[in-house]
């Protein structure tokens, strides 16, 4: 916008092309303004004070019109004088050029009087030409400078003439300011000053307020450029924040897509993993449910054969620390896991100690050696052998202690029973296991189980039926496995019989390693026997025969001496033991199919706790990229949307047109 202040034309006075004007303006407002407002306001005076000072300014003018009058004045007679001289110079060139004519006439005259004379003049004539020559460029030089002269001349006269000019224009210049004095005068003294202050007041005020719409015009112009940039600089940082955000956000797809992969990866494999563990436990349900009444050992975790031998080993040299130590850790836990069962067809049959039928010592037989093999294959041992020589060996052992009055003693009667049965058989010894139950009616009490739900009451002392003979048979080996004695120099010596797996020699090779013969076979029989006093006590005696092939070795002494040591073997020389003669007792090893299956089972079990472990980590991973997806979307969405506003915005700054 532009606005301009009206003229005071009102008895002011016009000193040459000067008026009394008040102008206030507004530059357009355009895309680029000026910072700065480059016009000027005049300081208010009284009318009385402008009258005057237009008079004044007056004088002023035409004192300096009249001496610019002067100036002209003496510019012009300076010019006639310069004029006033050449003219003088031109008329001197002009009269030394007609003397140069006279004197060219006169040598052409004198020329003409000597070409007349034709006769001996060569010389004169000569003379005279030069004369001529010199007359002509004479006439020539004085001709040049006339014409320079007459130049000078016509330049004076045109400074002359300008000058007079100036001259013409000062007068007319003093004649106009006496003019503008005369009038500034009558102005002053016809003037109303109460009227050209007000008209002088209303222009201040308009000023005043059209200086205000300037500042105010700027101020909004400044503010509108600095909203319009805030707007532009807003839309780029949103711009910005939202690519980053679109950026985040396909990250978040993407991890939230393989996320959910890995989920459903995981789920399938639990799945997989709890159908594996199902099938397992279905299996294990219907071992346990064919097991039904048949009697099983298993073998409680951290039971081995070498852990048996050092308590024994131990034992021997009396430090029992670690056969209490086996037991209270190992072995109490296999005296709790397993329990004996009886079945209807072994209560209803009686067994008469004193006549036990052949039957009924097979049967014996097969229960014991079954129960000791279960253990053995779950330990990786080789199964014990039964036969008819073993049983013999054992019915002749129980014969030998009956003789001896030793049923009831717990000893092993090398010398007077073992050694004379052992050669009977040409073998060279036997290892011996041997016990004795209370075979009376007996009721639970604590965590020992009683035989009252199975036991049958006889009138005959030397009856009982064959639940209660099994049930001290399981009873005995079960004890000397798992407790045997643990707190006795002589702890777990008999586990250490049933467990026979090899015969350490004593001795190192020349390499240093122990000379450890292995087992060949092992055979056992069983035999079971009363005693005369009425107390119902049943003795039980495990006949264990090792056999072993002899072997030859060096130690470091042999080489020494090229020598060798020969270890002869045990039990393998037999001319009357049947070794190839064997009776099947294999029964379904439902412990060792347990066993099997339960450790499978434990390792499925453990396998889904880790499939599952692995889904819910998979789950809260996926949930942690689904929280942050929706996130990501969410701040996406946000932003676009206030980006959207940004660009809805309308420029504040005027365009230029």
């Amino acid at each position: 916008m532009k606005k301009t202040i009206k003229t005071i034309a009102t008895a002011t006075a016009v000193v040459s092309a000067t008026a009394l004007t008040v102008n206030a303006k507004a530059d357009s407002v355009t895309n680029n303004p000026t910072t700065e407002n480059n016009d000027k306001v005049q300081t208010t005076v009284t009318p009385k004070q402008q009258l005057q000072n237009n008079v004044d300014t007056t004088k002023q003018a035409l004192d300096s019109a009249n001496q610019t009058q002067a100036q002209a004045q003496s510019q012009a007679d300076k010019a006639n004088n310069d004029l006033a001289n050449n003219q003088a110079q031109v008329n001197d060139a002009q009269n030394t050029v007609n003397q140069a004519t006279d004197k060219q006439n006169q040598a052409s005259q004198n020329l003409d009087n000597l070409n007349k004379q034709n006769e001996n003049y060569d010389d004169n004539l000569a003379n005279a030409e030069t004369n001529v020559d010199n007359a002509q460029n004479a006439v020539n030089d004085a001709q040049s400078k006339v014409n320079d002269q007459t130049q000078i001349v016509n330049n004076d006269t045109q400074a002359v003439n300008e000058a007079n000019a100036n001259v013409d224009k000062a007068q007319s210049d003093v004649n106009e300011a006496n003019a503008n004095v005369d009038k500034a005068q009558a102005d002053l003294d016809n003037a109303n000053p109460d009227a050209l202050q007000k008209e002088l007041d209303a222009t201040n005020k308009t000023i005043k307020e059209d200086t205000q719409a300037i500042s105010d015009a700027q101020k909004a112009l400044d503010q509108a450029k600095a909203n319009d940039a805030q707007n532009a600089k807003q839309v780029a940082d949103k711009q910005n924040e939202l690519t980053d955000a679109q950026k985040a956000l396909n990250n978040a797809v993407k991890a939230n897509q393989s996320s959910q992969a890995d989920l459903t990866s995981a789920k399938n494999n639990q799945a997989s993993v709890k159908a594996d563990l199902d099938a397992k436990q279905k299996e294990v349900n219907n071992i346990k449910s064919q097991m039904g009444n048949v009697n099983t050992i298993i073998v409680p975790k951290g039971y081995t054969v070498d852990k048996v031998k050092q308590a024994y080993a131990d034992a021997n040299k009396g430090n029992t620390s670690f056969a209490e130590n086996f037991y209270n850790t190992v072995g109490k836990n296999g005296m709790t896991i397993n329990e004996y069962k009886a079945n209807a067809k072994d209560i209803a049959e009686t067994v008469d100690l004193k006549n036990i039928t052949p039957e009924q010592q097979l049967e014996i037989n097969k229960f014991a050696v079954g129960l000791i093999n279960q253990v053995r294959e779950q330990l990786g041992l080789q199964k014990i052998i039964l036969n008819q020589d073993g049983m013999n060996i054992a019915k002749e052992v129980v014969a030998g202690y009956a003789e001896q009055g030793e049923i009831l003693k717990f000893v092993h009667d090398v010398h007077n029973v073992l050694d004379p049965v052992a050669k009977d058989h040409e073998l060279y010894g036997l290892a011996e296991n041997r016990s004795w139950n209370y075979y009376g009616k007996t009721s639970s009490w604590r965590n020992v189980k009683g035989n009252d739900s199975y036991y049958t009451d006889y009138d005959n002392d030397n009856y009982v039926n064959m639940a209660v003979v099994k049930s001290d048979i399981y009873d005995d080996i079960l004890n000397m496995l798992f407790e045997d004695n643990f707190d006795t120099n002589s702890a777990y010596g008999h586990a250490n019989n049933f467990l026979e797996n090899s015969y350490d020699t004593g001795d190192k090779d020349s390499n240093g390693n122990k000379v450890v013969v292995p087992l060949k076979n092992l055979y056992m029989g069983i035999g079971i026997a009363n005693d005369d006093n009425g107390q119902k006590t049943l003795s039980s005696f495990y006949e264990i025969i090792p056999v072993y092939d002899s072997i030859t070795y060096q130690t470091k002494d042999d080489v020494t001496y090229n020598s060798f040591t020969i270890y002869p073997g045990m039990n393998q020389n037999s001319s009357t033991f049947a070794y190839d003669s064997s009776i099947n007792t294999d029964t379904p090893n439902y412990a060792q199919q347990l066993k099997q299956a339960t450790d499978e089972l434990s390792a499925k079990q453990t396998a889904l706790d880790e499939a599952k472990q692995a889904t819910t980590q998979a789950q809260a991973k996926a949930d942690t990229t689904a929280n942050a997806l929706a996130a990501a979307q969410n701040k996406v969405n946000a932003l676009t949307s206030e980006l959207n506003q940004l660009k809805a915005y309308k420029a504040q700054t005027p365009q230029a047109q």
